[in-house]
């Protein structure tokens, strides 16, 4: 989904309400288009700055508890890293407003892989980010 008609259809959703099965797809849509420098990097793209004003705008429509996930494509130092982009990403989402205390963040390294393939291109798609709300 392009991100203009992420956009739109995110403004339709916040005009006239969410199912939870419409947040959870709408925030996965949304969590795979949060991009790191590169595959090393703590540092995030430009465009995910927009990116994490929408996934912000939606998880304060109401007062559940969330999670942010991390994972890599890659076993070097995958946990190290993918933690501190969890907890980069969570550090983002209070700045915007979301209260401390609905924010979890975790990093899962390589090993809730998604994914199991032997080409880097199909192996890449492991490295992501989810936003989980915790029931």
């Amino acid at each position: 989904m392009k991100i203009e008609n992420l956009k739109l259809t995110i403004v339709l959703l916040l005009l006239f309400g969410f199912t939870h099965a419409q947040k959870n797809d709408i925030l996965d849509k949304l969590c795979h288009k949060v991009k790191f420098l590169n595959s090393k990097s703590l540092v995030l793209e430009k465009n995910s700055h927009l990116v994490l004003d929408s996934i912000c705008n939606i998880i304060k429509k109401d007062s559940l508890n969330y999670i942010v996930e991390s994972h890599s494509a890659t076993l070097q130092n995958a946990i190290e890293r993918t933690k501190k982009r969890a907890e980069l990403l969570r550090k983002e989402l209070i700045k915007r407003g979301i209260k401390k205390s609905r924010l979890n963040s975790i990093g899962h390294g390589a090993n809730k892989r998604k994914f199991i393939c032997t080409t880097r291109v199909c192996n890449m798609q492991n490295e992501r980010i989810e936003i989980k709300r915790i029931d």
